[in-house]
């Protein structure tokens, strides 16, 4: 009886082998598979299935399971080679790309140590010389510049070195500083004109044609001695009249009507012979000919024609004739002129 028992009790619960794991790989990476009826379905056509078609529906599964393993871990297996060709590959190229930048940046801060080097010890002043400078001693300007025998040519500021040379010397226009290579330096500039004065506070202040402020004297006579054909001028009221700068009016409107009677006058055909313009009332302009007829203009409307008029009144007389000559009305202009050799 006890026979019988134990033979129903094994029967009725069967052992099962354990199925072994699949193997783990350290160079592949385990995969979860999702078996579906149908991979289960043909897997059991393999071989070891048909073998094992008695046993348990749950060890077949298991044993379906662990074959699809094996399988798509197997195809894997064959792409790995690949995979490791193309990493290798990568990181040559990444190596090699590496190199050229690091190539290139040496070359690049070798030039410029080289370049550095050269611009340091061999390029240093030994020459310097002044062009198109004749009111100002060659040595005077090249002390003023700072420039120095010796000294690096590439350190000289240029810009600040121009600044201070324009506002020293009031006379210069367009200061400009040049290397020539490999050992000189050049300062040029173009002068200013001296072609108006004005009396101004007790002393004279010589104008450029663009009403600049070129320089202040006490005395007149030095004024014409110096300059010859020099303009003298009356403004209107003047507020500021800095050296090197341009002069400032109480008025800046002011500044439009005496340009246009200035430009008129000096740019005629007897220019040279007017030697005084009074501007300081727009409507009563008046200039001297010659130094010895004064011509009443008016205001500045139809200045040309004023002028042109002015001068064929003054051609009826001869050159000693003295007076007064006006055009304010060019319909009724008239005359008030002694002349010792007329009739």
């Amino acid at each position: 009886m006890a026979d019988t028992f134990s033979i129903i009790k094994r029967k009725s619960k069967p052992k099962f082998k354990k199925e072994k794991k699949a193997p783990k790989s350290s160079a592949v990476p385990k995969q979860k598979v999702r078996v579906t009826s149908t991979r289960r379905a043909n897997s059991s056509l393999d071989a070891s299935a048909r073998r094992k078609r008695t046993s348990p529906s749950k060890t077949r599964a298991k044993r379906t399971l662990y074959e699809d393993t094996i399988h798509v871990t197997s195809r894997y297996q064959g792409e790995a080679p690949t995979s490791a060709f193309s990493a290798i590959q990568a990181r040559k190229r990444t190596k090699k790309m590496l190199w050229v930048v690091f190539s290139a940046v040496f070359v690049i801060v070798l030039t410029a140590i080289l370049v550095w080097i050269s611009l340091w010890y061999f390029f240093k002043v030994e020459n310097i010389r002044c062009e198109g400078i004749t009111l100002y001693e060659a040595d005077e300007i090249i002390e003023a510049s700072g420039i120095t025998v010796g000294e690096q040519m590439f350190n000289i500021n240029r810009g600040a070195i121009e600044k201070v040379l324009s506002e020293r010397y009031p006379y210069l226009l367009n200061v400009q500083i040049h290397r020539e290579m490999p050992d000189t330096i050049v300062i040029e500039a173009k002068e200013d004109t001296a072609a108006y004065y004005m009396a101004l506070c007790g002393e004279y202040c010589i104008l450029s044609e663009q009403m600049r402020v070129l320089e202040m004297v006490s005395d007149e006579d030095i004024v014409t001695a110096r300059h010859k054909g020099i303009v003298k001028l009356s403004l209107p009221r003047v507020t500021g009249a800095v050296v090197g700068s341009e002069v400032e009016f109480l008025h800046a409107r002011n500044k439009a009507y005496i340009s246009e009677v200035i430009n008129a006058l000096l740019h005629s055909d007897r220019s040279q012979s007017i030697k005084y313009i009074d501007l300081s009332n727009k409507f009563d302009i008046t200039f001297n000919y010659a130094g010895r007829i004064d011509v009443l203009v008016g205001d500045e409307s139809n200045i040309t024609e004023k002028i042109q008029f002015a001068y064929k009144m003054i051609d009826d007389y001869s050159d000693f004739a003295t007076g007064e000559v006006s055009v304010e009305n060019l319909e009724t202009g008239y005359v008030m002129i002694k002349d010792p050799q007329g009739e």
